[in-house]
């Protein structure tokens, strides 16, 4: 059966049935060209909202971008630039409730969009 070895700084977990087999299908694309490529040209995060809706962060972008589930554009969220609801350097979006959260150490703050 399963064995775990505790007698190192960690447990070791040694399973003695087959790992399960995992298979990865493409749901929806976003940002896709008709040419193949990509509109985005840096993505560095990705949210998604509890009701389905996603936010990608391009850092390249002029703008958080927001999608629906299926792909579809709906949107988008801020601006460059270092007044109320623009970043400078932005790095991370997270969602908290509806409300977009938006990382920006370039301007030394946290950004809620609602």
């Amino acid at each position: 059966g399963n064995t775990i070895d505790t007698t190192g700084a960690f447990p070791v977990f040694y399973a003695r049935t087959p790992a399960a087999q995992w298979r990865a299908e493409l749901e929806s694309e976003l940002g896709a060209e008709p040419d193949g490529g990509s509109a985005f040209g840096g993505v560095r995060s990705v949210a998604l909202a509890p009701g389905g809706l996603i936010a990608v962060l391009d850092h390249r972008a002029p703008q958080i971008l927001a999608f629906t589930s299926d792909g579809t554009p709906d949107g988008s969220w801020g601006r460059a630039g270092a007044g109320p609801g623009e970043y400078r350097r932005p790095y991370s979006v997270a969602f908290l409730g509806d409300s977009l959260l938006l990382f920006d150490p370039g301007l030394s703050r946290i950004t809620l969009f609602d």
